[in-house]
């Protein structure tokens, strides 16, 4: 789990993060912080991916990501 949570936020790939993202959520080790640092990526895929991987986090009642997701949407 470290070793993805550490790829998900600094492999150079792109790509590499977002597998790494979706492995995370696959393996409910998902965490709010793992969210947030991808909902400032400079690619449009990983932040669109992070939308989507927050609502899992949602459902499961993490309720401390709701203010960020707004303010995510908000800026568009």
């Amino acid at each position: 789990i470290p070793a993805l949570q550490s790829m998900s936020r600094s492999h150079s790939s792109h790509l590499a993060r977002m597998h790494a993202l979706w492995t995370l959520e696959g393996m409910g080790k998902l965490t709010a912080g793992d969210v947030e640092n991808h909902l400032e990526d400079a690619n449009p895929n990983l932040r669109a991916s992070a939308l989507r991987a927050a609502g899992s986090l949602l459902q499961q009642g993490e309720s401390t990501l709701e203010p960020k997701v707004l303010k995510f949407l908000l800026r568009f």
